[in-house]
């Protein structure tokens, strides 16, 4: 066996592996042996096949796979062996001569590398702000009147008023076909209609109306919704949005049933039905208690948005060489031709941020000694089980099937996908440990802000 490391540049290299026969020869004669005991031949008894014929029938197959297995592990013990920070992948190098399993004895095979400059980290640069969300006045109130809406009772009531729903029968009068042409057939099928999403003009022709009294209104489906026409009207056909500039004729509502919503009183019994809490009195107790509820919920979300920052802005201020050309070629082979070269060159400097983040995160994770234990493996796999079981997460004083079931599903994730979950869930606990050592590292700015610039903050690409 030998291996030799030729360096190209600071981020490219190329790795050459000489696997003699003496490497392979024992473990291909072994596994020979181990075959011709269990292959099952006409002519032969059971365990009597001639380990000649075995070799003529499975030979190279055994041959490729040992040798296959010997370069990986040599490649990748080398690599970690030299502490070579790689990036990528190894690719096989095209000019070198292919391998011939046939003729061959002795194998050469050359791999191009492609590696990470050395750098530098520096937090003490970074400037993270921590958001406290909270609710402005008009936001509170339209939160307590959706739990009113929500809790409200629902009514049928005789005349439409502002702020109902309506529903009822629509018909397509259309206009009589040419002799030579086949009447199409029109659209008569009950839809239903928001009145407050309903253009103002029209809202007035609709309240008033009467359930004893209906006679059919005629509605301009090109301007029946204030905003979003097209995509409202399409809903409420159930057509495509495409399909709406074929429709002619004239339109025909009639009303059928008024449903009305009337929100829920603020007294004590809405208030324990939010909070399952009777000791909450007044309304003023109750917005109180919401805008805390409110205030706790954002707590994690605030927390993830300081680790977004953080991967997005420690990257832009270290530098790391990378072997650019090398990644999108890459790029483009392990995703088998799904992104084309333009995809990637779009795709690029977001992949790049992730990778220098990963190296960053590794480099400080090797530098201050943080590792990633079973333990802290298995309650992080815990919480993503958790997370698709819609948050159960059974204790000890639970049916003991039960805890134990639970405790299955987790152990399957982890062996799940061949091995890559088990990664994923260390990769993700150590960059926990890693955002840890950070956050508290560092000297957070803090921010108040409210809870529809934080989501828009926080889901924003940029």
């Amino acid at each position: 066996m030998e291996i030799v490391l030729d360096r190209k540049s600071t981020t490219l290299a190329s790795l050459n592996i000489k696997i003699a026969e003496a490497d392979y020869l024992p473990e291909v004669n072994k596994k020979l042996k181990e075959y011709s005991k269990k292959a099952v031949m006409k002519g032969f008894r059971p365990g009597k096949v001639p380990v000649q014929l075995v070799k003529k029938m499975y030979g190279k197959t055994l041959l490729a796979e040992e040798v296959q297995k010997i370069l990986s592990s040599q490649m990748f013990g080398y690599i970690r062996e030299n502490k070579l920070t790689l990036v990528g992948e190894p690719l096989p190098d095209n000019e070198h001569p292919a391998i011939d399993f046939d003729n061959e004895k002795d194998f050469e095979f050359v791999y191009r590398l492609g590696l990470a400059g050395d750098f530098t980290v520096n937090i003490n640069e970074l400037d993270i702000i921590k958001y406290n969300v909270v609710q402005t006045e008009e936001q509170m109130t339209e939160i307590v009147n959706n739990l009113r809406k929500e809790y409200g009772s629902h009514e049928h009531p005789e005349v439409v008023e502002a702020g109902d729903l309506l529903s009822g029968q629509l018909l397509q009068i259309l206009p009589p076909a040419a002799e030579d042409e086949a009447q199409p057939e029109a659209i008569d099928q009950k839809v239903y209609i928001e009145l407050n999403q309903v253009n103002e003009a029209i809202q007035a022709t609709l309240i008033g109306l009467s359930k004893e009294n209906a006679t059919p209104i005629v509605l301009d489906l090109n301007n029946l919704f204030e905003e979003d026409n097209q995509t409202k009207v399409a809903q409420m056909l159930n057509m495509e949005q495409e399909d709406l500039a074929n429709l002619s004729g004239e339109f025909q509502f009639t009303l059928e049933e008024i449903h009305r919503t009337v929100p829920a009183e603020m007294d004590k019994a809405f208030f324990t039905k939010i909070f399952n809490d009777e000791s909450i009195e007044t309304e003023d107790e109750f917005i109180n208690q919401l805008k805390t509820n409110i205030t706790n919920n954002y707590l994690d979300s605030s927390e993830a948005y300081i680790l977004k920052q953080i991967i997005k802005k420690l990257p832009q201020l270290t530098t790391i060489e990378l072997p650019h050309e090398f990644l999108k070629e890459w790029l483009g082979i392990v995703n088998e031709g799904k992104f084309t070269p333009e995809k990637i060159e779009e795709e690029y400097d977001l992949f790049t941020n992730n990778l220098k983040w990963d190296l960053i995160k590794n480099q400080i994770a090797a530098q201050q000694n943080l590792n990633v234990s079973d333990e802290e493996v298995y309650l992080q796999a815990q919480a993503i089980v958790s997370s698709q079981l819609g948050g159960f997460l059974p204790h000890s004083g639970q049916d003991p099937r039960l805890v134990k079931m639970f405790d299955d599903f987790v152990n399957h994730y982890l062996e799940g996908n061949d091995g890559r979950n088990y990664q994923t869930v260390v990769k993700k606990a150590l960059e926990i440990k890693v955002f840890e050592y950070i956050k508290a590292s560092i000297v957070l700015s803090e921010k108040e802000i409210n809870s529809k610039d934080f989501e828009a903050l926080y889901y924003s690409r940029d």
